[in-house]
């Protein structure tokens, strides 16, 4: 499913650019506060401290990885690629099929991490073979995302994405351990 796209008239002296991340930002704080009324909605009490810091520190790292990858759109890695496929979703779905590009929902539209791709818009070769055993193991997309970009202890408390194109069979050999073990 791709988002809806919304034309926005921006008064003169507005930065286009700024105002659009800035009405992503907004976009993306309420699909958050929806997923959590969605999470406590039906429950009696309210949730505890634990369980609002936790969802705290992983609004914080989709914040972190959008700051230092970037999260594209559809539309973007079209442009990125410089293809021009007549139907926008079969593309997109075709390189998801294709080389396990994995995306999140954020501001109500599905996003891309930029970290999967070469600078010239191409999915990076190992992105298939490390994603495969966490998808496979029944992990979530976002997990394996947040995976790909956070410390952990089957490497040292590196990040995968810190290390992948420098040791890739480490990262192959964490990734099956991370799979064999509980998602976390």
């Amino acid at each position: 499913m791709t988002g809806t796209s919304v034309t926005v008239e921006i008064p003169p002296g507005l930065d286009s650019a700024r105002t659009r991340r800035w009405l992503e930002e907004i976009l993306g704080e309420r699909a958050t506060i929806a997923r959590l009324r969605a999470e406590i909605g039906g429950q009696d009490q309210a949730p505890g401290p634990g369980v609002m810091a936790q969802i705290g520190r992983l609004e914080a790292a989709w914040r972190d990885i959008e700051k230092r990858y970037g999260l594209l759109s559809a539309d973007d890695l079209v442009r990125m690629a410089g293809a021009t496929p007549a139907s926008l979703r079969t593309w997109v779905h075709n390189q998801r099929r294709r080389h396990g590009l994995l995306a999140v929902r954020r501001g109500g539209r599905n996003v891309f991490p930029g970290f999967q791709f070469t600078r010239t818009g191409s999915p990076k070769p190992w992105l298939r073979e490390i994603t495969e055993p966490l998808l496979a193991a029944g992990w979530s997309e976002e997990s394996v995302l947040l995976w790909l970009a956070a410390p952990t202890g089957w490497l040292s408390g590196q990040a995968p994405l810190d290390v992948v194109d420098t040791e890739l069979d480490r990262v192959r050999r964490a990734a099956a351990a991370a799979a064999a073990g509980p998602v976390g």
